[in-house]
């Protein structure tokens, strides 16, 4: 069954951080883009989960050549045993031998990330893969599917692009943190994240071209996001958040 524990949280952004303090050291910083990320996060998964690991995986469900692929999905194959049929009354008795088979595998982790820098705005970035994660889902297959985001930057980037930039709630309203009730900073605290529910106009027009953009006609009243992992170094943080369906999870039609 999968768990949290699977990918290590703790160990995972505190190597990836510490991946970009020596990328730093090494003068390769102004190299680093959103791809860049995967190497780290590879590597590390690749060594520590015990699970196949695909990149670049299709979201299942959506026409193909939409363009969306989740960044990395982490896949347990279930053994079982076939016993052959009973040998003839007339052969000798013999012991059965076991086949080794699998099941199709169950897709037991997802996960995106995100590389923090001071060159644009990363708020709908955000949003679109808070959507898509809370949404995707492997149908046919009895273990649940833990669904990841993880962010990371140069703390001074992390600070301006995501913890206090600012949106426009509407009516009128002062400017607030976009992500405050959104992305926790407090390791092992749930946040309920409005969506469907949520009143103030610019954020549900964030949610709304989310949902849209992925093809979706309904949404989710909310869902709840939790960190489960920081790592920093001098220079760098990562964080990593997991979101969750609510219980009794409810869907309204996108307005």
């Amino acid at each position: 069954m999968a768990t949290e524990s699977d990918i290590h949280p703790g160990d995972l952004v505190s190597a990836v951080a510490h991946w970009l303090e020596l990328e730093q050291l090494f003068g390769r910083e102004r190299l680093l883009n959103e791809s860049s990320l995967k190497l780290p996060i590879h590597q590390f998964l690749a060594s520590n989960a015990k699970l196949d690991l695909d990149l670049e995986v299709p979201y299942p469900g959506l026409p193909s050549g939409a363009g969306q692929a989740i960044d990395f999905c982490l896949k347990r194959w279930k053994a079982i045993t076939a016993t052959p049929a009973a040998a003839p009354a007339a052969a000798p008795a013999a012991t059965p031998a076991a086949t080794p088979a699998t099941t199709p595998a169950a897709w037991v982790h997802v996960i995106e990330s995100k590389f923090v820098t001071d060159k644009r705005s990363f708020q709908q970035e955000v949003f679109d893969d808070l959507v898509r994660l809370e949404w995707v889902e492997k149908s046919g297959q009895s273990e649940p599917l833990c669904r990841w985001l993880i962010v990371a930057g140069r703390k001074a980037h992390m600070k301006n692009r995501i913890f206090s930039v600012q949106t426009n709630p509407g009516s009128g309203s002062q400017r607030v943190n976009t992500f405050d009730h959104i992305l926790g900073k407090t390791i092992g605290v749930k946040l309920n994240v409005r969506v469907a529910d949520e009143t103030r106009s610019g954020f549900r027009m964030k949610w709304s071209k989310s949902a849209k953009d992925l093809g979706l006609k309904k949404w989710p009243l909310s869902f709840d996001t939790k960190l489960c992992g920081k790592g920093e170094t001098t220079n760098f943080e990562c964080y990593l958040w997991r979101v969750l369906s609510v219980a009794n999870r409810a869907l309204k039609d996108i307005t």
